[in-house]
């Protein structure tokens, strides 16, 4: 028995030396990574491929062959209509088979109809869309796709209007434009291992990929390592590489939930070619919920596709440790269990599978868990998407956004409960009934959200919660981030406190929304904040910071050393790997501008409108490089070339007008294309608020107060229309109207002396003298005389006189504020207010 023992003991010894002996013995650093394909996979994992064959990722893109296309391709044919109303397109595509081969007969990009040949089929279900090759490597995928529940063919028309390959606003929408680009657009998402490859020189596509499906390396990484390591008669384990995969299963569900959210969110590219379980921000950006992508509340938009990651970083099942794969298998793609069974793995069915908590009849439509948690919103006409926001169904929310703000935000009771009695009220009354609120319950981010994006100041306390680290158990880290960005709006000491803090959070998402608020901040911290978060170890972040220091003067960047450079350079790598898109240029433009290397921006000005002649931003700032170099008839000339060429873009009526309203003799033409401009847009806040001021520059008063008024509906969290309104109002003697706006101005800027002492003058001249007292009394006596002289310099004698007869109550016998009240007659004459550089929509 001893002797047993002893060997026993040599057996694991010498297997411990061979563990130790293999883990020190292990693969070089710096091994690099190799695709090897999914035949070399399935060698060794024939059940996870036979589970990944017919997923809707092993058929994310294929070649056109009798197995793969899925439309009828019989001579079918397919009138365009508009889905909206009806109406016809006059043009009918017939899809037909010629030597084996399939083609479309549709519009090209000159009107005209032409035989394609399909070289692709794009998806599975519930549609598949069909791929044409086009000149300089473009792939282009056809707006005729087939509907593979109904099978039948359709119009991916998600305006419900006619495109057309010649319209100029248009036109990148039509299959045949950049919009429907798969090179940029489609392939990064549906093929692994996708290099782009755009040339620049040539204006063509290179475009690559190791397989041309989802394959088993785009969710695991290349596999060369961990094939090595298998092959080896090691112990299949490496003390560098680990198994030589991405590592998706470990407790940090991050790695996982980022690898999936590289397809499936709404996000901007930083650097492509993310390999599974790198950060995502080193490569992506996701879109945050301030933008029109999302409701106030974070649910999506209608229009808008932002697929399911920006949802999910919302959802209490996130921040709980709930990952991809709970719900999802990640080799068929289908969910693990099917309808209230999914959610039973997790969830007491005898607690939330019941009548007793989802008040619906037993196996009904309001019964299952996904309609009052997870409602679906159709996408490409025909795709319904559940919410991953995962959220409680919020009708009261409905109700109160609408009163408040008027803003329109469904909710799951009245997606499905739609008579007349059926409204939003009655809803949130049948839900406070079944579950009676908190005695003091939060608000919901959806209500700070709306205020904070309309600066209301209630909503800044409310914010500034949210926003920090201690709240991650109760938000999501794009709520948080969400709630930095609309803070560090509003301008004050404590949203300058919101972003500081935020600077420093673990959570990289947030630390990115405070870095990118930096440019709000009027401190002169600022600068030096901005510097310390080069040095993050996240590449948006960095790039972030760099952009922001880049408006400093030439003479105070060389301090900011390697850190700027390498951000700046980390931009311009961006910038680069997406040459093909008219943005990118303009964003290099704008960075070249700010560095005063002028040349360089004019020539990145100059490609993006080759690539895109409407975009307006980029002809406003090539007309402003050209003023700057006092070359005004070239500016003029970039600015009528797109009023020639477009004769109904609001955008370039308005930058005309606004370039000629610079010159002495250019005003009286201004106003005719700023007229326009409103005409075309007449919803436009910009070209309304400017508009105003040129007719209160022209002596147009009562005509100024509409446009004005009505640039404050429109954008009402913008202090300077307000501003201008309530200027003109106490110049003109619309008082009430005026105080009105001062109002707005002092909520949104509480204990702001400047405003107080407005909202005092407005009081005053409305007969509130008790009340206008206490606010005037704010504002010393060096303020009042200050801004006195400023108003009648500006062209506002009238409010100067109103200053002046404060003053007087102050001092009755000082001679100046005498003259000051007194000598001035009522009648207005006419101000001249600067009119602001040129700002692009």
């Amino acid at each position: 028995k001893a002797k047993g023992l002893v060997v026993v003991g040599l057996i694991l010894s010498l297997a411990a030396a061979a563990m130790a002996a293999d883990w020190y013995w292990g693969l070089p650093e710096g091994l690099k990574t190799n695709y090897v394909g999914t035949p070399t996979c399935a060698k060794c994992h024939q059940s996870q491929n036979q589970l990944w064959l017919g997923s809707h990722h092993e058929r994310a893109m294929d070649h056109a062959t009798e197995k793969s296309v899925l439309g009828d391709f019989q001579n079918a044919k397919l009138e365009h209509k508009s889905w909206r109303t009806g109406e016809s397109y006059g043009i009918t595509s017939t899809m037909f088979k010629r030597d084996g081969k399939f083609f479309i007969n549709t519009e090209g990009p000159d009107g005209k109809l032409h035989d394609y040949e399909i070289k692709f089929t794009f998806g599975l279900t519930p549609l598949q869309q069909y791929l044409v090759e086009m000149d300089g490597g473009r792939l282009q995928a056809l707006s005729v796709a087939w509907n593979t529940v109904k099978k039948e063919w359709f119009l991916l028309d998600m305006e419900g209007d006619h495109v057309r390959p010649d319209d100029p606003l248009l036109s990148a929408l039509h299959w045949t434009g950049r919009g429907m680009n798969w090179n940029h657009m489609c392939a990064d998402c549906h093929s692994t291992n996708l290099e782009k490859k755009y040339d620049l020189a040539t204006r063509t596509f290179h475009t690559s990929y190791s397989e041309i499906n989802v394959a088993c390396e785009a969710c695991h990484g290349p596999g060369s390592i961990h094939v090595q390591l298998a092959e080896s008669k090691s112990m299949f384990w490496d003390r560098q590489y680990g198994y030589g995969l991405a590592k998706l299963k470990q407790t940090d569900t991050k790695p996982q939930i980022e690898t999936c959210a590289k397809c499936h969110s709404r996000r901007h590219v930083v650097e492509p070619n993310q390999r599974p379980g790198d950060e995502y921000l080193d490569h992506y950006i996701p879109e945050l919920l301030d933008t029109h992508v999302y409701h106030a509340d974070g649910q999506i938009q209608p229009t808008e596709e932002a697929y399911v990651y920006g949802s999910f970083l919302q959802s209490k099942m996130y921040r709980k440790g709930v990952r991809c794969t709970d719900c999802h298998d990640p080799h068929t793609t289908r969910v693990k269990a099917d309808g209230n069974l999914l959610c039973a793995k997790c969830h007491v069915p005898a607690k939330y599978d019941s009548p007793s908590h989802h008040f619906h009849k037993a196996g009904s439509t309001g019964a299952k868990c996904v309609e009052c948690h997870m409602p679906a919103t159709t996408y490409m006409l025909v795709d319904p998407r559940l919410d991953h926001s995962i959220r409680i169904p919020r009708p009261d929310l409905t109700v109160s956004l609408k009163q408040k703000y008027n803003l329109d935000v469904p909710n799951a009771c009245n997606r499905c409960h739609t008579k007349p009695t059926e409204t939003p009220a009655w809803a949130a009354e049948k839900v406070r009934t079944w579950f009676p609120p908190k005695p003091k319950p939060e608000p919901h981010y959806g209500e700070v959200f709306a205020g904070g994006r309309v600066r209301d100041p209630a909503a800044l306390n409310q914010l500034e919660k949210i926003a920090r680290y201690e709240q991650r158990e109760n938000y999501g880290p794009i709520v948080r981030a969400t709630a930095v960005v609309l803070a560090g709006r509003y301008g004050n000491e404590q949203c300058e406190e919101v972003v500081k803090r935020a600077l420093s959070d673990p959570e990289p998402l947030v630390r990115f929304a405070a870095t990118r608020s930096l440019q709000e901040m009027q401190s002169p911290e600022r600068v030096s904040l901005a510097v310390k978060m080069l040095d993050d170890s996240v590449r948006a972040v960095r790039i972030e910071a760099g952009l922001s220091l880049t408006t400093l003067p030439e003479a105070q960047r060389p301090w900011l050393g390697a850190n700027f450079h390498r951000a700046i350079d980390e931009f311009k790598k961006s910038c680069q790997e997406n040459a093909d898109l008219p943005g990118a240029h303009f964003e290099l433009g704008t960075l070249y501008s700010n560095l005063g290397e002028d040349d360089k921006a004019e020539e990145e000005y100059k490609l993006t409108l080759e690539f895109d002649p409407v975009f307006q931003q980029a002809r406003g700032s090539l007309a402003a490089l050209y003023r700057d170099r006092k070359d005004v008839a070239a500016g003029e000339k970039v600015l009528r070339e797109a009023v020639e060429l477009y004769p109904n873009l609001g955008a370039a009526s308005y930058a005309l007008g606004i370039y000629l309203a610079e010159q002495p003799d250019g005003r009286a033409e201004a106003m005719k294309w700023l007229q326009k401009a409103v005409e075309q847009e007449p919803d436009h806040p910009l070209f309304l608020y400017n508009y105003g001021l040129m007719l209160q520059q022209a002596g147009r008063y009562e005509e100024a107060l509409a446009p004005l008024a009505k640039a404050c509906r429109v954008q009402p969290e913008a202090d300077r229309h307000w501003l201008a309104l309530m200027l003109l109002c106490g110049e003109t003697a619309h008082w009430e109207q005026g105080r009105e706006a001062a109002e707005v101005l002092l909520r949104r800027n509480q204990g702001d002396v400047y405003y107080g002492m407005l909202y005092g003058l407005m009081l005053s001249n409305v007969g509130r003298q008790s009340e206008a007292e206490g606010y005037l009394r704010l504002a010393s006596t060096e303020l009042l005389v200050q801004l006195a002289s400023s108003w009648l310099q500006q062209g506002y004698p009238l409010l100067a006189r109103s200053l002046g007869r404060e003053l007087l109550r102050r001092d009755p016998d000082n001679p100046q504020y005498r003259l000051l009240s007194g000598s001035l007659t009522d009648k207005p004459t006419a101000p001249q207010p600067t009119v602001p550089k040129p700002t692009m929509p």
